[in-house]
């Protein structure tokens, strides 16, 4: 399979622009609701064929408390609900279902509305100990500052909010940075699918005094909170792609990859992707770099290739890379790969393709890991996802069609380990300091062994 990702990439994309659209009714009505038994028949739909795509349906849950979780699902649908209500609701099956490249996503008609009309949750936030705060005020209330912590909204206890986010995500396993770091990234959107979109958001909080306080804020667009970001943050567009940075210690480089999307890169560089890799090890070895930060943090996979022309570099002896399927390769370390030390940066963004790379250099014992556990599992994982609509509500589903053996290791349901757990904290993260990047330059400096 050529993308491992493509359907995630696909869902972020959808959620921060203007979709790719198929014709929009006229009438589009977002309050329509939908018949009992028409959710229903979609329910059974998705069932059948996530039960006749999928290679294996029953690695992290018995197929008998599968089956008995849609059956509970299908109970719970009493009354009529709108296609995001009944995505909201059909997505508790995905901690189940415990695949993350298996996914359900809203109708194209519904993200077309949202987009243009939608009013959303106005704030940046992130959560840390399972507590809400705030990192960026987009609305037009500046009586929240980044930092304060949030209490309630509308009345619902921010960590139950977060609890019942958290809870419809989809993962690998029985992983939780993940689901934390879909979230963290894209609150507003999953709040309003789970909670709908109030035109209002009664809130409760405590401001960097330890003072409780309240106000009640708009619901606003995309583009209005979009805006408010840009006059108040001087929000610019982080360059992404393959990134070399200046590090303060003249023996390190820093190396960051956020995709491993071959189009992507190829749009973002204008640069074939394995040449690119080539000429930044050149440039290595020429300036004798004696240790390399690899930051892999964010990066959710994509095409198998540019991984493994990465691991060309890094690896110290040959990789039997994904035995059994079609994707195998006997991986040889490249004549002028990197000898130093190397030290890799990982979060719960890390996930697919990225969990894969870490994976084979964790198992010759290449690399110190430095961050959090990854989003995505580094023994086993199913992916090459194929497309379905569900008849009445149109839904999209994306469920996986092929299972990639890792390594031989015995299955956790958990994501790759760090060497060294770093967690930012709230004030570091308003501060904008890199906690994980400024441990990794400390143990840069210190002569260590692998």
């Amino acid at each position: 399979m050529k993308h491992l990702v493509r359907s995630l990439l696909l869902i972020t994309f959808m959620l921060v622009t203007t979709p790719r659209l198929r014709a929009q009714e006229p009438a589009y009505d977002p309050a329509r609701r939908y018949p009992v038994e028409e959710l229903v028949s979609d329910l059974r739909y998705f069932q059948h064929q996530f039960d006749s795509l999928h290679p294996a349906t029953d690695r992290y849950t018995h197929r008998l408390v599968l089956d008995r979780t849609f059956d509970r699902l299908a109970r719970s649908i009493r009354e009529p609900m709108t296609s995001e209500a009944f995505l909201s609701r059909l997505s508790l099956i995905n901690p189940k279902i415990a695949d993350g490249h298996t996914q359900l996503l809203p109708d194209t008609a519904t993200l077309s509305y949202n987009r243009q009309t939608g009013r959303f949750f106005p704030f940046t936030v992130t959560s840390v100990g399972g507590r809400l705060y705030v990192l960026q005020n987009g609305s037009t209330d500046t009586i929240i500052h980044a930092g304060d912590e949030l209490l309630t909204i509308n009345g619902d206890p921010a960590a139950r909010v977060l609890k019942q986010l958290i809870n419809r995500q989809i993962r690998d396993g029985y992983n939780e940075t993940y689901p934390r770091w879909i979230v963290n990234k894209y609150f507003s959107a999953y709040y309003s699918y789970c909670y709908g979109q109030p035109t209002t958001f009664n809130l409760r909080f405590t401001n960097a005094k330890g003072k409780p306080d309240s106000c009640l804020v708009n619901a606003l667009s995309r583009d209005s909170i979009h805006q408010l970001h840009i006059d108040r943050y001087q929000a610019t567009v982080t360059r992404q792609g393959i990134v070399v940075a200046e590090s303060p210690q003249p023996s390190t480089a820093i190396l960051a990859i956020t995709t491993f999307d071959s189009a992507a890169l190829q749009a973002i560089h204008q640069r074939d992707v394995n040449t690119m890799i080539d000429s930044i090890f050149t440039l290595l070895q020429q300036a004798g770099k004696q240790q390399l930060i690899l930051d892999l943090r964010n990066n959710q996979g994509g095409d198998f290739e540019p991984g493994r022309h990465l691991l060309r570099y890094l690896i110290d002896r040959p990789v039997s890379y994904l035995p059994g399927s079609a994707e195998h390769r006997n991986l040889q370390p490249t004549p002028n790969r990197f000898t130093g030390q190397l030290f890799v940066l990982i979060n719960g963004g890390s996930f697919s393709n990225t969990a894969i790379v870490c994976s084979y250099l964790q198992q010759i014992n290449r690399a110190v890991f430095i961050g959090e556990e990854t989003g995505g599992n580094p023994v086993e994982i199913s992916g090459n996802a194929t497309g379905i609509v569900l008849p009445h509500t149109q839904l999209q589903a994306y469920i996986s069609t092929t299972n990639y053996r890792i390594t031989d290791q015995r299955q956790q349901g958990q994501g790759l380990s760090p060497t060294y757990p770093v967690a930012a904290t709230i004030k570091q993260l308003i501060n904008g300091e890199d906690a994980v990047m400024q441990a990794a330059l400390k143990l840069a400096q210190q002569p260590t062994s692998r």
